[in-house]
């Protein structure tokens, strides 16, 4: 059984990242525009892919779903079942099969009372040249049990932030800097949904 629902978390942690639709919606009641790590991100994607999960993405001014740099994410599943742990141990295990086709694969887990934070950093080949990247992405996942409306919700605040081309070599020479400024970042940061 708990098997089944990993994988059911898996599949609607990935799901909202294959169709994206042109309207967008504040399913959340978060507002246009949140604040993090001092900069301003405006929504520019949001969908409910089924009864009770809702997705909305946020971008940095001039950015956008499709080539973003940034983006920080907040989706929320209606759930009596879905805990922060379940969501945690779905990512590693999504990431696990990852790390044997993406020698940049890597992860770490923390918690924090019933809150998890993975953050993890994957890459992407290049098309035309298999032995270089086209794409390196560091995320940072924190999983909170929240409620709305007098139920259980399990809520995801998600930031991303990804570096292409001649930006990669840089980007990678200064991961630790901005890993240990984006953790401390997303700790403190609880975005509200109502």
């Amino acid at each position: 059984m708990k098997s089944k629902k990993l994988f059911l978390l898996v599949g609607l942690l990935v799901s909202p990242l294959l169709v994206r639709s042109q309207s967008v919606k504040d399913y959340l009641n978060i507002g246009d525009t949140i604040r993090f790590n001092n900069e301003t991100y405006h929504l520019g994607w949001s969908a409910q892919p089924m009864d009770g999960y809702y997705v909305q993405e946020f971008f940095p001014k001039d950015e956008k779903p499709e080539s973003y740099k940034q983006m920080f994410t907040v989706s929320v599943h209606c759930s009596e079942t879905l805990t922060p742990r379940l969501a945690v141990e779905a990512k590693m295990i999504e990431l696990n099969a990852r790390k044997k086709t993406d020698a940049c694969c890597n992860y770490k887990v923390m918690n924090q009372g019933d809150d998890y934070l993975i953050d993890f950093l994957v890459s992407q080949k290049d098309a035309n040249n298999p032995e270089l990247l086209s794409v390196v992405e560091f995320d940072v996942h924190v999983y909170r049990q929240i409620t709305i409306n007098g139920k259980k919700a399990l809520k995801l605040d998600f930031y991303s932030r990804r570096a292409s081309g001649d930006e990669i070599m840089p980007f990678l020479q200064n991961l630790t800097d901005i890993r240990g400024k984006t953790l401390v970042e997303m700790l403190q940061t609880d975005i509200q949904c109502k």
